[in-house]
């Protein structure tokens, strides 16, 4: 099951939500592609470019951990993968 998703504000883009059941345990993998939109995050990004992943990484882990206490279930992982 894939879930799409747009984005608009600072970034503009797609995500898109890859679900996979395997038994008790469901996978869930987001892909998205973003582009900037404000003048100062072009100017920043080839320097700023790790802090930006670290921070979209921290807000994912985030919405993973509410996802599933929301759902009580146990987070197995939230690994980032580029």
């Amino acid at each position: 099951e894939t879930i799409k998703g747009t984005i608009e504000g600072a970034l503009q883009g797609t995500g898109f939500w890859h679900l996979h059941q395997d038994g008790d345990i469901c996978t869930v993998q987001y892909d998205m592609t973003v582009v900037t939109t404000k003048w100062w995050m072009k100017l920043t990004a080839p320097y700023a470019r790790p802090l930006y992943r670290w921070n979209h990484h921290q807000i994912m882990r985030w919405g993973a951990e509410g996802l599933a206490a929301r759902l009580n279930a146990e987070l197995l992982s939230c690994d980032e993968q580029d």
